[in-house]
């Protein structure tokens, strides 16, 4: 299913995005020169065209995606509309580190698609790191997780949860497990003075 980024799936979100004026971030497996695939995320709307390729790979919990998955090794940042945007998937959001970097990158808002897995304790962590994550960079942090499916096979998928956490890594808007649309408003200013009252970065 892998297809490179100026293949159909790729072409068609570009189609979308520029029909309907909205950038659109999300998910494909792109071709490694390896045999195996990137995780890769694509931005394209007006004015942008990005992609990130996830650096940690989700070899935990009894996974072994790096078995068929090769690791991005670049942090991408992109400007949307006077905003830096960084960009994370999944299992990154276990890693301090990528989101401080992303902080200093400049990025006030970083995006991060997911499909974290159901299990015990899972929607607590997720609560926990999507919010220390936001704290990490001192950016809005809109973390967007497949809404809950039942399990198909031995692999559970999503646990819904999507949420918009503030850089104090206060909740400002969340679904619930469903499918739904979450609707938030960046504030920039609030980044900046974060970023001001406590230097960390």
């Amino acid at each position: 299913m892998a297809e490179p980024l100026d293949g159909p799936f790729a072409n068609a979100l570009r189609k979308v995005s520029e029909e309907t004026g909205v950038v659109v971030v999300a998910g494909l497996f792109e071709p490694s020169d390896d045999g195996r695939v990137f995780n890769t995320l694509l931005a394209t709307g007006p004015g942008v065209e990005a992609s990130y390729r996830k650096i940690h790979l989700y070899d935990a919990f009894g996974s072994r995606e790096s078995d068929l998955v090769a690791p991005g090794k670049e942090l991408v940042t992109f400007e949307l509309r006077g905003l830096t945007v960084g960009l994370a998937t999944c299992y990154d959001l276990r890693f301090a580190d990528q989101f401080s970097a992303l902080g200093r990158l400049g990025a006030e808002l970083v995006v991060v698609p997911a499909s974290w897995g159901a299990g015990p304790g899972k929607e607590e962590q997720w609560d926990l790191l999507t919010r220390a994550r936001a704290s990490d960079a001192q950016a809005w942090l809109l973390a967007c997780d497949q809404a809950w499916t039942p399990p198909a096979g031995t692999d559970p998928l999503g646990i819904g949860r999507s949420v918009l956490a503030d850089p104090l890594g206060r909740v400002n808007a969340r679904l619930g497990s469903e499918t739904g649309l979450l609707l938030g408003t960046v504030d920039a200013d609030l980044v900046a003075t974060t970023r001001r009252r406590v230097p960390i970065l």
